[in-house]
């Protein structure tokens, strides 16, 4: 009793350490739930000082251990109601104490539940935001690669512009620089060819020379007569292709549908590539926050199974307290400030709900625990349960399996213990209402509700302890599971995003800049003499040079 006392004190000593580094992150109203101020506390009446006074949980709650400590070193003779601690833990500890821990316990967990739901909203703001961002982003940036494209098509268009006889007239004139670019190179080639020459025999040299000439003229006179052929050719032709152009110059209506198909099919791969992109950011931020508010549901789930576990953990321990205040006090004692008998009954017809409800919430949470819990629970529940708590201890599997229903599991052991309770609630009820000093003893010497306390203290609570150990460890893999699941995705997601602007989005940029850069070049083409006679292309030159200045950059 006085480890266990001790180890409680400790464990509230912790609690209230806790509490009090969370006054920054709870607020006011919350922590006042948690922590009530103003705790009706009741004093020996008997001594000098107040009856009543009212201080706050953790205080109550530190004051009843210290009380009970001094309680636990008084001779059995001693222990009489008019002492100020035994009449402190007697008037308070299942009243006002037990009320507050209960409410603050409650307010803990509604907490948690506000937290979780304010997460959950956080995190599709975030979704929200994120994606808004992203594609106002991207608008902004299709926009500018679509007036690039744009442009484009707009300068190749400006070549259609030219008229027909500016076209024979460049052509001409291109065929003429070709013709000379071709004789300077035929000219040099038979230069060089002449200096090798030199170096032969003088003698030799003049004969060829001669003859060279000779053969040389007779060239040249079929050279410009073959370059008067195929100028006339060249004039003919352009001739035929103006004349084709003139009749296949296309209405504004044709050309309107020309300029336009190449344009959309530019735009449709752009949107292809836009999409394919928005596809993977979005998708991951949507996973993220699907797995998160999963990840979230999943913890309050859990959370109510651990509550409903650490309720079951103590209940079998309070339901004796209850019988023995209910005995104690000849049924005239309150606790949670309600009377005794009355309260006894309510909490015996709800309690048998709460272990089933409890056994619900746990098969509602399978797919959600680990398959090492889930498999412990069902072996501690509904199997051998003395086998699973002293498997290596054989004395105390010989007691173990002294007691009746242990053999059968946690679940139908709860029964048979709540019914035994009853049973002897309902027997003691079932007295005379006036209960001798003696008769109360008696009741108090009988081998069943001894029976009930070592079942409770010893494999009751060993056995609750055992699975609320294994659900916090399967909380705690849970989590790991989450955390490296989620760190996973992340990096995938960061890789991905990586190769997708290393090796598509630069190389798109890439294109688009060179693309429009060597579209421009072309302009070069033109002469100025036609830039300047041709009205269109005048004013798209003077018009679209900021333009092309924005879309480059």
């Amino acid at each position: 009793v006085y480890r266990n006392l001790y180890s409680y004190a400790v464990r509230l000593k912790e609690c209230q350490n806790q509490l009090s580094t969370m006054k920054i992150s709870v607020k006011d109203s919350t922590m006042e739930l948690i922590n009530p101020s103003a705790i009706e506390i009741t004093y020996n009446p008997n001594t000098n000082i107040a009856a009543t006074f009212s201080v706050d949980c953790w205080s109550a709650i530190m004051s009843l251990v210290t009380h009970s400590f001094k309680v636990y070193h008084m001779q059995l003779g001693d222990i009489q109601e008019t002492d100020s601690s035994v009449c402190y833990v007697l008037k308070n500890s299942l009243n006002s104490i037990m009320s507050s821990v209960f409410d603050s316990t409650t307010a803990i967990l509604e907490d948690l539940d506000d937290d979780t739901k304010n997460s959950k909203i956080i995190l599709l703001i975030l979704l929200i935001v994120a994606s808004v961002n992203m594609l106002a982003s991207l608008l902004v940036i299709l926009r500018v690669v679509f007036k690039t494209s744009k442009n484009k098509e707009e300068i190749l268009v400006q070549f259609t512009e030219i008229p027909s006889k500016n076209i024979k007239t460049q052509l001409k004139q291109c065929r003429r620089c070709l013709n000379e670019l071709r004789d300077d190179h035929r000219g040099q080639m038979e230069q060089e060819f002449e200096e090798e020459e030199l170096k032969d025999v003088k003698e030799e040299k003049e004969e060829v020379e001669k003859k060279k000439t000779g053969d040389e003229d007779g060239k040249e006179e079929k050279q410009d007569n073959r370059e008067n052929e195929e100028e006339k050719d060249d004039e003919k032709k352009a001739d035929d292709l103006v004349e084709l152009l003139d009749e296949e110059r296309p209405t504004k209506k044709a050309k309107k549908a020309k300029k336009f198909k190449p344009y959309v099919t530019n735009v449709f791969s752009i949107l292809l590539r836009f999409l394919f992109f928005i596809i993977i950011m979005e998708g991951y931020f949507l996973f993220t926050y699907l797995s998160s508010n999963l990840f979230l549901t999943t913890v309050l789930k859990l959370k109510d199974e651990l509550g409903e576990l650490s309720q079951r953990k103590n209940v079998n321990s309070f339901m004796n307290i209850m019988l023995q205040e209910l005995m104690g006090t000849n049924a005239e004692g309150t606790i949670a400030n309600a009377n005794v008998q009355a309260f006894t009954f309510i909490q015996l017809n709800n309690i048998l709900t709460l272990q089933e409800e409890f056994l619900k919430l746990h098969s509602e949470n399978i797919g959600r625990n680990r398959k090492k819990y889930n498999d412990f629970f069902d072996q501690l529940m509904y199997e051998d349960l003395c086998s699973l708590l002293y498997s290596n201890d054989t004395s105390e599997l010989e007691d173990c399996y002294g007691y009746a229903n242990l053999n059968r599991g946690l679940h139908t052991a709860n029964v048979v213990f709540i019914d035994s309770v009853r049973e002897t609630t309902n027997e003691f009820i079932s007295m005379t209402s006036g209960r001798t000093y003696e008769e109360i003893k008696e009741f108090f010497s009988r081998e069943q509700i001894i029976t009930n306390e070592r079942i409770e203290s010893r494999y009751f609570k060993y056995a609750y302890d055992m699975l609320q150990s294994r659900l916090d460890e399967n909380l705690t893999d849970r989590f790991s599971f989450e955390k490296k699941i989620m760190l996973i995705f992340f990096i995938c997601f960061l890789i991905v995003l990586v190769l997708i602007y290393s090796v598509v989005w630069t190389i798109f940029v890439e294109s688009i800049r060179r693309s429009l850069w060597v579209t421009k070049s072309m302009l070069a083409i033109i002469p100025i003499n036609t830039m300047q006679e041709v009205r269109s292309i005048k004013n798209f030159l003077m018009q679209s040079s900021e333009s092309l200045f924005v879309g480059l950059h």
